[in-house]
């Protein structure tokens, strides 16, 4: 989906990726053949899947049937949480069964849909287990939504899957205890 940006004419057309050029332009056939020139930016939006990715982009030319748009920003899946979400430091093991996939790492927020994690390098997959070390091996299934790099390695934004009894529970009493934690916390602060 391409949105055109404030300060051009409006408007959203719906299209497919037709081709990627060596520079990193994307040229896509929209519906309609809308019109674009020089100088107008848009959003482009993939509506691939459940997740919605998102980058701004401006116009880069148009040949046969085909407007290329170069991105201007990094892409990026928008904050589609409707649960707070919490800081933690708990030790993990991040498992991704189907590429052989194993490493330690820490996660670094929960919350009602999922968790951050920091792992020191990524899985080629999207699917993955979460084994939580303070337990005896409780497995949490997540989808990776999203993924950020830092200079101490990376950060894996995961939904939870279909969690088993034990690990939804497990995931309520710790939220609970958090949220008495954070609460707390804005009170020490608040009486200074």
């Amino acid at each position: 989906m391409v949105k055109r940006q404030r300060g051009t004419a409006t408007g959203v057309s719906q299209g497919i990726v037709a081709s990627v050029t060596s520079c990193g332009a994307i040229g896509l056939r929209l519906a309609g053949s809308p019109h674009y020139a020089e100088g107008d930016h848009v959003e482009l939006t993939s509506l691939e899947n459940e997740y919605k990715w998102t980058a701004e982009a401006a116009f880069a030319g148009e040949q046969r049937e085909v407007i290329f748009f170069k991105a201007t920003s990094s892409w990026y899946c928008e904050e589609r949480r409707s649960s707070a979400r919490y800081p933690t430091h708990m030790a993990v093991t991040v498992v991704a069964p189907s590429e052989a996939y194993l490493a330690r790492g820490t996660a670094l927020d929960l919350s009602e849909g999922g968790m951050k994690v920091a792992v020191p390098e990524e899985p080629a997959g999207k699917d993955v287990r979460v084994v939580l070390t303070e337990t005896d091996g409780l497995s949490l299934p997540c989808h990776i939504v999203g993924i950020s790099y830092g200079d101490d390695g990376v950060q894996l934004h995961l939904a939870f899957g279909e969690l088993p009894v034990d690990a939804s529970r497990f995931v309520q009493r710790r939220l609970a205890d958090l949220k008495v934690i954070a609460e707390r916390g804005r009170n020490l602060l608040g009486n200074r």
